[in-house]
């Protein structure tokens, strides 16, 4: 008597070595084959999901998974082999291996993010009006409060996933040249962020700080991430 069934998980393959990182990013949502009696609606209901994810992560450049929305016949979720007529959709939020779960609190916020994310989907889905293409990003890492100087970092932090999902509000990130699969939101400081960061520092003429988050930056940064 399940109205929805919608599973998640964290993606792998079963060729990657043990321990170490995979050729792989991204997400995918699989519902059931078009042949069977559930795979129109579930098709629609992993379209609403998709369009929220697209303007956030970065879709699967594994060559099956390619598009974001794949049909798949063993669907492991409710209604496998045509078993159901439940709708159902199985999404792979990302790749374990990727830097945004390397870190416990990058973690939380970046699973938070999904999951949100998934939840506005399916209200877009079963809601009437609640997805307005003129309104702004909707994000769960927002708002945020920054509160140190932050430069070039060798591992995850949480105020750089927080800056990177603004920047990405902003439309700044990731800079018109790459893709969010090059430069994922994932809490590290590498040139993505540095580049971007300083793109939205000419835009709001701060000075004296290009590539850092600095005093004159974080007064801006907190100002728009109320």
């Amino acid at each position: 008597d399940f109205d929805i069934a919608v599973h998640v998980h964290i993606n792998d393959y079963g060729s990657r070595g043990k321990n170490k990182a995979g050729e792989f990013t991204g997400y995918v949502i699989y519902t059931p084959e078009s042949q069977y009696g559930n795979a129109s609606i579930s098709k629609e209901i992993a379209n609403a999901v998709h369009n929220r994810f697209l303007q956030i992560f970065p879709q699967s450049n594994a060559k099956r998974e390619r598009g974001g929305i794949v049909e798949d016949q063993q669907l492991v979720a409710l209604g496998r082999y045509n078993t159901s007529v439940t709708p159902s959709i199985l999404i792979e939020y990302a790749y374990l291996y990727e830097s945004q779960f390397g870190n416990a609190e990058i973690k939380d916020m970046a699973t938070s993010e999904y999951a949100y994310q998934t939840y506005r989907g399916l209200k877009d889905y079963f809601v009437k009006g609640a997805k307005s293409d003129d309104a702004p990003l909707d994000l769960a890492t927002l708002p945020y409060e920054w509160t140190r100087d932050v430069k070039t970092l060798l591992t995850e932090d949480k105020d750089v996933y927080a800056l990177q999902m603004l920047l990405r509000k902003q439309g700044l990130y990731p800079t018109p040249d790459k893709t969010l699969n090059d430069c994922p939101i994932s809490g590290l400081f590498g040139g993505c962020t540095k580049k971007a960061l300083t793109a939205f520092q000419e835009k709001y003429k701060i000075e004296g700080e290009e590539g850092v988050i600095g005093e004159k930056t974080r007064e801006i940064l907190n100002l728009l991430g109320k």
